[in-house]
């Protein structure tokens, strides 16, 4: 998923969601309206679940409906979602130069004797 730095969900700013998902991004960790709207800053439940963010879970507990609402649930998108960085992406010239920028530090450290050495790279 693609989300510039600067976008929105439902009117909010995707860091604000980003973090709120991040926060319940545990199968334990379940919320309700009221969370949601403490944490953003207005109720976007319904936003969320039409993004495919979040979903109706079954309550902890039958006293929990009663006395707390409808309980939701981080789902795998919503997962995926809170796990974004809002990092600019870099082109593949400026990825194989840093590369090969890397790679002949590597070398240099191997053609000294008196250091040790690099055995393997992985990226």
């Amino acid at each position: 998923m693609k989300v510039e730095r600067n976008s929105t969900i439902a009117g909010q700013p995707a860091r604000a969601v980003r973090d709120f998902l991040l926060r319940y991004n545990n199968p334990s960790l379940g919320f309700n309206r009221e969370c949601i709207a403490d944490r953003i800053g207005a109720d976007i439940t319904d936003e969320l679940i039409a993004a495919g963010f979040i979903e109706v879970a079954p309550p902890p507990t039958p006293e929990w409906e009663r006395e707390q609402g409808i309980y939701y649930q981080i789902t795998a998108a919503g997962s995926r979602f809170a796990n974004h960085r809002f990092l600019a992406r870099i082109s593949r010239a400026k990825a194989k130069s840093l590369v090969a920028e890397f790679q002949t530090r590597v070398a240099a450290v191997n053609a000294n004797p008196e250091t040790c050495r690099v055995g393997e790279v992985r990226a």
